[in-house]
């Protein structure tokens, strides 16, 4: 089963310009939040580190939208990607970007991380882990084309780490390079065999 329809999508000036709508709401939601709640210390109130993060943002709903389109993803992954509200892992609020669906018919929760280097790396926050996503990282060129670069998941990104291929970075991130990345077929796969395993061992106890 291939997932990937379109390694390349470009986003139409619609969606293009919905997912920088997005992007704001998301900040204010999420990242204005924080300040408030005295967590000023990635943001404060310097302009230029605001307008940093904004931008961020906006290019994180556009490399979602263009996963959807990539995958041709159903409207459930739409709605998950236009839904707005405070986004926490902790709360169990940020489950996923897309879903996709493994041979098995098991539901896979695709977190989509987004680049401007064609040579990018997909950064995991080790806070923010799940135990049943696939990262997928997605690149933007300077001309707003969207290409597929390849997917991981936190036991893959562990284990680079344990052999010193990826790199653990501040704040608990982990880095891992573009190149040491695998396709996303054997990622859902190997997500899907531990749900459902998961799931065999609730139904024996």
């Amino acid at each position: 089963m291939s997932y990937i329809k379109f390694d390349t999508v470009v986003l139409s000036p619609e969606l293009r310009m919905e997912a920088d709508n997005l992007g704001d709401a998301r900040f204010v939601n999420n990242r204005k939040r924080a300040v408030q709640q005295n967590k000023e210390g990635r943001m404060g109130n310097d302009p230029d580190t605001i307008a940093t993060f904004l931008v961020r943002d906006r290019r994180g709903v556009r490399g979602e939208m263009a996963f959807a389109l990539m995958t041709e993803a159903d409207q459930r992954s739409w709605s998950m990607i236009r839904a707005i509200g405070v986004q926490s892992v902790a709360q169990g609020t940020d489950p996923a970007d897309v879903v996709l669906v493994s041979a098995d018919g098991i539901d896979v929760a695709v977190d989509v991380k987004t680049t401007e280097y064609s040579r990018g790396r997909l950064l995991i926050g080790t806070e923010k882990v799940h135990a049943n996503t696939v990262y997928a990282l997605v690149y933007e060129d300077f001309m707003g084309r969207f290409h597929y670069k390849g997917a991981t998941t936190f036991d893959r990104a562990t284990a680079l780490l344990n052999e010193g291929i990826a790199t653990l970075k501040s704040r608990d991130t982990i880095w891992v390079e573009a190149k040491d990345l695998v396709d996303i077929e054997t990622c859902v796969a190997e997500i899907a065999a531990k749900t459902a395993a998961r799931q065999a061992a609730k139904r024996l106890g």
